[in-house]
């Protein structure tokens, strides 16, 4: 999805009406809009009444009466939303297909610690009669290969591996995931992956990749965990 950076949504810069959609992926309170709207909880409340009625998000009553809200799948496209330059139909298509050739070669490689097993093309990109796209958008699922009790000694010596420096424990663990998005992007600014539920940011959306086809894959087990990087 493409938006207009100086375009307003339902009263709020578009810049901000994005970054709202982002914070409120699960139930969350009045306070977190005030925060990033630098707003009092009434006019903060308001504001996502606003978003609310024209079908962005959802609202619901917590505990203590309190109201809550979540983003209808309206709401995660405007979260996914790019203010960059419009890219062409032909430049998209060649991204995709070297973007479909990366998860092969990634998925044939027997040092890897993940395997690709879906990858869904969904955005402007399913619009064929748009010549001007926005960002090409990609969701991938991918599965781990080694079971949990190998997986934080197998990503510790990965990371070793690969002669980067990591400030932190946590960075070590999360190389091969990290590595794994920016291998997908190809260093490309228009390519979006996200590892959500496609379900979730919209209904339109079509399986390019699907790794029980890939006869030269490296399979996951039945009972491989899905990493959630």
């Amino acid at each position: 999805m493409r938006v207009n950076k100086s375009e307003m949504i339902e009263g709020l810069p578009a810049v901000a009406a994005r970054d709202l959609m982002r914070a409120y992926r699960d139930h969350t309170g009045a306070w977190q809009a005030a925060e990033i709207l630098h707003a009092s909880e009434a006019d903060a409340t308001a504001h996502l009444a606003r978003l609310c009625a024209a079908g962005y998000l959802d609202s619901s009553e917590h505990s203590g009466g309190e109201t809550r809200w979540i983003t209808t799948v309206r709401g995660n496209a405007l979260a996914q939303a790019s203010f960059r330059k419009p890219i062409s139909r032909a430049t998209a298509e060649k991204r995709l297909a070297s973007t479909i050739e990366r998860v092969q070669e990634y998925n044939c490689d027997p040092r890897k610690l993940l395997t690709v097993t879906r990858l869904v093309v969904f955005g402007s990109y399913l619009d064929v009669e748009k010549e001007q796209l926005g960002d090409l958008d990609l969701a991938i699922e991918a599965v781990r290969r080694v079971g949990s009790d190998e997986w934080v000694q197998r990503s510790l010596e990965y990371a070793a591996s690969s002669g980067r420096k990591f400030g932190r424990f946590i960075d070590e663990i999360g190389w091969p995931g990290r590595e794994l998005r920016m291998l997908l992007k190809g260093g490309s600014a228009m390519v979006n992956i996200t590892n959500e539920d496609v379900k979730l940011l919209t209904d339109r959306y079509r399986l390019v990749y699907d790794v029980r086809d890939d006869a030269r894959a490296v399979q996951p087990s039945p009972d491989a965990m899905v990493h959630p990087f």
